[in-house]
């Protein structure tokens, strides 16, 4: 993997900027971040902790605010957190014009 300037950190290719029209394609990046269901416990656990950790990694502000609070620690939950949001598959939010 390449790392920034500073020699840390992920490449700048891999940092999801919020763009909904790529999100699909910067997710599949990370399948293999995504647990299998039938590994023992204790490694789904720590799999998914490390999941976590390398995904906040390459997240932009506005998705890491959607994980940060629900999803802390949980590869799994904050994929699925993002794959809703950006793909539609959550409720929409409608916003009343203010009079």
């Amino acid at each position: 993997m390449a790392t920034l300037a500073t020699g840390y950190g992920p490449s700048r290719r891999l940092l999801f900027d919020g763009d909904e029209a790529k999100y699909e394609l910067w997710e599949i990046k990370f399948h293999d971040a995504i647990l299998e269901e039938n590994e023992p416990e204790e490694d789904n656990v720590s799999k998914n902790i490390d999941a976590f950790a390398r995904l906040i990694q390459c997240l932009g502000d506005r998705s890491l605010s959607l994980v940060m609070r629900d999803a802390r620690d949980d590869g799994r939950k904050a994929l699925q957190i993002l794959r809703n949001h950006y793909m539609g598959k959550s409720k929409p939010c409608v916003l009343a014009p203010v009079h």
